[in-house]
């Protein structure tokens, strides 16, 4: 479990400088490790908005999306 206690914000600018920050470390090591652009949505079968979906909506895209899946693996 990654421990992210250098992560607590004092305000709300540090706190999206720090997102930032965070966002383009990810990217540097998705790069890196697998060769691949992870901002590329092409790279994922399924990618989800969440904005307006409850967990449970989420949840059951997921589910419907799995059994597509494994019935035409």
């Amino acid at each position: 479990e990654a421990k992210r206690e250098n992560e607590k914000a004092k305000n709300k600018t540090e706190a999206i400088k720090a997102l930032k920050d965070r966002w383009q470390s990810e990217n540097e090591r998705y790069t890196k490790l697998y060769n691949t652009n992870n901002l590329n949505l092409d790279n994922y079968n399924l990618v989800i908005s969440s904005d307006n979906k409850t967990p449970e909506e989420i949840a059951d895209i997921i589910y419907n999306e799995y059994k597509k899946f494994m019935q035409n693996a």
